[in-house]
């Protein structure tokens, strides 16, 4: 906390190059929400699947789809945290456009290579969850869908 308070002191670029530095590219804390009620709920998740165009930020393969899980500021979301920057618009309008439209041929690609797409967003997220694992569910084939109790007791009986 120390050094928050020392960086806010100095001037508002010290501090924005500071704040910056601490948005992750992967693992942050929306996804492990999401993913925690996922395994929760009994599916099996990858992460950052590098061989699928942009790289999904979860993909369950036995309902075979791809979960993207957007932060509201960086992909433009039309909500109070997706608002855009007043200071240095160019820079921040053609970065924000440029991001919109690399998730939208990202999620294109996707689709293309066979699976169903998910978008959920930050600030949504603990509402749209219960409706994505009712997707999954119903996405997910019979046989995956047996609990363990019922896979053990009919291997037991054969």
């Amino acid at each position: 906390m120390n050094r928050q308070r020392d960086v806010r002191r100095e001037d508002g670029l010290a501090y924005r190059s500071w704040l910056m530095s601490r948005v992750r590219k992967e693992r942050t804390r929306p996804e492990s929400i999401l993913r925690r009620e996922l395994r929760r709920a009994g599916f099996r998740q990858e992460f950052n699947v590098k061989t699928l165009p942009g790289s999904p930020d979860i993909v369950v393969s036995e309902a075979g789809r791809a979960i993207f899980v957007h932060g509201c500021f960086w992909h433009s979301h039309a909500c109070s945290r997706g608002s855009r920057p007043r200071t240095n618009k160019a820079f921040w309008n053609k970065k924000l456009d440029a991001n919109e439209a690399r998730d939208k041929r990202n999620q294109a690609a996707v689709r293309r290579a066979g699976w169903k797409v998910s978008v959920v967003w930050q600030c949504t997220l603990k509402r749209d969850i219960p409706r994505l694992l009712n997707r999954l569910r119903k996405d997910r084939p019979r046989s995956a869908s047996l609990n363990k109790r019922q896979k053990m007791t009919s291997k037991k009986s054969s």
